[in-house]
């Protein structure tokens, strides 16, 4: 049985490949380093500082794992205007390349955000003209006649908590009767207390993961 996809914005994408980053080039030799000297303090049977290294190496280990599997398996999902600011966004930093006075380190930060941008270019999606991963939705809760707005994103980016507006995830109810939508529709949320919604707007490839 194939395992299922999961929607994942650019930037929900660009989020993990940074948490990936650190992992690998930070956490990763930092822990090492500590094993290190756990190490040349001797018997290693009651030594508390080898155990909270691999313990923690363990974790990292895993969470590394679990990134990896993410992006195995998620789908990037961009709107088409998105997608236009994105190829204008690799052409500036193509054409930067161009500076003789830059410097061999930025030269090879430029490089890389190039290769990270193009390789999600080249494998994104086109999301539809409906509500979709990505967008902001404001819509009516019909049974108290209250209006709200949040951002549709994959489950690895929701946080109903995020300011200013709360980022919640295709899978939950309320995103599963917005997905697909478009102004004016009126559509169930299959929660435990069901209630209808009308969508108000959809605003396309508007949600912002800034903290």
């Amino acid at each position: 049985m194939q395992e299922e996809q999961i929607w994942m914005t650019v930037d929900g994408m660009l989020e993990l490949e940074a948490r990936l980053r650190h992992l690998i080039d930070v956490e990763q030799p930092d822990v090492i380093a500590a094993l290190t000297a756990a190490r040349a303090q001797g018997d290693l049977s009651e030594n508390a500082d080898y155990d909270a290294a691999r313990d923690r190496q363990a974790r990292i280990e895993e969470e590394i794992k679990d990134i990896e599997h993410k992006k195995d398996i998620a789908v990037v999902v961009i709107s088409r205007e998105k997608s236009e600011e994105l190829k204008a966004n690799l052409a500036n930093l193509k054409m930067s390349l161009s500076n003789p006075d830059l410097a061999d380190e930025e030269r090879h930060a430029v490089e890389g955000k190039i290769e990270q941008l193009q390789r999600i270019v080249n494998v994104a999606t086109i999301a539809p003209s409906s509500a979709f991963i990505d967008d902001v939705v404001s819509y009516e809760d019909l049974s108290d006649g209250t209006e709200h707005t949040v951002g549709i994103v994959g489950t690895v980016s929701a946080d109903p908590m995020a300011e200013p507006l709360p980022l919640i995830s295709d899978k939950c109810p309320l995103g599963v009767a917005i997905i697909g939508s478009l102004p004016g529709d009126e559509k169930e949320v299959k929660s435990v207390k069901g209630y209808k919604i009308k969508i108000l707007t959809v605003e396309k490839g508007k949600v912002s993961h800034k903290k």
